[in-house]
């Protein structure tokens, strides 16, 4: 018999703590850093979509038009699981701490971008 300790829940979504530096689109698109940058988008089913631009996103990103300004980009540090010990070492001297519901449903793929941001309407 198994038997499940702790917190079980239907949730499409799942509480998120992130450590980095907010960057605005024009420093996405001419970054030299080598942390990777996220994007927190729009709020869909039970929280907001948080994904990683990937190299085909970001050329997505590139091809047609749709409003970045409303939306926040993360050079990413850290992403928080609960309970985490975080080593300050590890941080640059200084970071930002994003506090949000993350959906479980969130922007994988390109097209995925393509379809939530870039439909014209």
């Amino acid at each position: 018999m198994k038997i499940r300790l702790g917190f079980v829940s239907n949730s499409s979504s799942s509480s998120s703590v992130v450590l980095g530096r907010g960057i605005n689109f024009d420093e996405l698109l001419n970054r030299k850093s080598n942390y990777p940058v996220y994007m927190l988008g729009d709020y869909v089913n039970e929280g907001m979509d948080f994904f990683q631009i990937t190299p085909e996103i970001l050329a997505q990103m590139r091809t047609a038009p749709w409003d970045a300004d409303n939306f926040t980009f993360i050079e990413v540090y850290i992403i928080c699981d609960s309970g985490e010990e975080i080593d300050s070492k590890k941080l640059p001297k200084k970071y930002q701490v994003f506090s949000f519901d993350q959906d479980y449903h969130s922007t994988e793929t390109a097209d995925d971008f393509k379809e939530q941001y870039q439909n014209e309407e």
